[in-house]
């Protein structure tokens, strides 16, 4: 189980790997940032709830959800970026960093 205070939530992957791989990690680097955030997804949530009912609309909207972000961070980590997902309680908004 993954908690808040839990590093691998705030370490990019590549730094986590040079850690225990005993790499020096340099004090600067270069890199762009993607930061996602769905609009609408408030509306969303409700017409899926009312259509659908709570619990299936909670599982229509994690499925969806998790399709739009698996998309972005496929291609992030393909240039040797990481997924950082810092707020665990705002699923509408993710950033990731190559």
């Amino acid at each position: 189980m993954t908690t808040y205070n839990d590093t691998n939530l705030y370490l990019p992957q590549d730094r986590r790997r040079a850690l225990v791989q005993g790499e020096t990690l340099p004090g600067r680097t270069t890199g762009s940032a993607l930061m996602a955030d769905i609009s609408g997804f408030t509306p969303l949530t409700a017409a899926l709830v009312q259509t659908l009912g709570s619990r299936r609309g909670a599982e229509e909207l994690t499925h969806h959800l998790n399709q739009v972000y698996e998309a972005l961070i496929t291609e992030v980590e393909r240039f040797g970026g990481s997924d950082y997902y810092p707020f665990p309680y705002d699923v509408g908004n993710r950033q990731c960093f190559a």
